[in-house]
């Protein structure tokens, strides 16, 4: 007797090339998933479509750039369609300011959540206190939605920091490991720094808006993001039971657009 298995529906926000070159060809892979919506600006329409043609997906929603909020005839055309296809899950690949407004109309719509990285990032929060402060404000928000949704249903929000899944981080984490059984002493000192293989020219520093540099935020909520997230690993993986820092230190400085352009 052959069992016929539901098709799983995702909503993809943001057709970016992040998306073009991770999310649609490994979904493609998965049988009994597939992407039944993709949300995108309306300003890139000719590149969305073009990056679709490859791809067998239903509907594409376009809007135009907001803030904050999620637009009710935004939130409404998606709803519709999360009703009418019984979409589980969504993943969100915007631009990261917006990540916010998405992740949270996406809770409350009780749905399972693939976020990329950073979690939420603000224009200027390398030089506005306040910004930087709204970055905890934000992550607060956020779980407190999150656990609110779990007293109704369990689901899932992950935050998409893909090197905890390469080989290579894995293999220095369990090394990291077996030296700490051996001796008994975790990871007391981590340098780290990150090349991901681009160059940035002045004039794309001022208009690239994809991993900008021109709105106040860069690196650390870009592949910087990676450095933090693979640090936290490492340490975990060396830190004995009842053997951990009580405290700690951070010192930091940053490079901005006019100091690049010095040297």
């Amino acid at each position: 007797r052959k069992t016929i298995l539901e098709m799983t529906n995702l909503i993809l926000i943001g057709c970016g090339p992040h998306a073009k070159r991770v999310y649609l060809p490994a979904i493609q892979k998965i049988s009994g998933v597939k992407i039944s919506l993709v949300v995108e600006l309306e300003s890139q329409r000719e590149v969305t479509e073009q990056t679709l043609s490859n791809f067998d997906y239903c509907e594409v929603v376009y809007t135009k750039p907001f803030q904050n909020e999620v637009p009710i005839h935004l939130a409404d055309a998606i709803n519709t369609h999360i009703v009418e296809k019984k979409v589980s899950g969504v993943i969100i690949a915007t631009e990261p300011t917006i990540h916010k407004a998405y992740a949270k109309w996406a809770l409350k719509n009780g749905l399972n959540i693939l976020l990329d990285k950073p979690i939420t990032t603000r224009e200027n929060v390398v030089s506005d206190i306040n910004q930087a402060k709204g970055l905890i404000e934000d992550y607060d928000e956020l779980v407190s939605d999150y656990q609110n949704l779990q007293k109704i249903k369990n689901t899932v929000f992950m935050v998409n920091s893909q090197r905890r899944f390469h080989k290579g981080f894995q293999f220095v984490r369990e090394k990291i490991k077996e030296v700490a059984d051996i001796t008994n002493c975790p990871i007391n000192f981590i340098q780290a720094y990150h090349s991901d293989g681009q160059w940035r020219f002045p004039s794309e520093i001022v208009t690239q808006n994809y991993h900008p540099y021109c709105y106040g935020y860069g690196k650390a909520s870009h592949s910087g993001y990676h450095i933090f997230d693979a640090a936290l690993e490492f340490y975990k993986a060396s830190m004995p039971y009842k053997k951990h820092a009580t405290d700690f230190d951070i010192y930091s400085s940053l490079l901005q657009p006019n100091g690049f352009f010095e040297q």
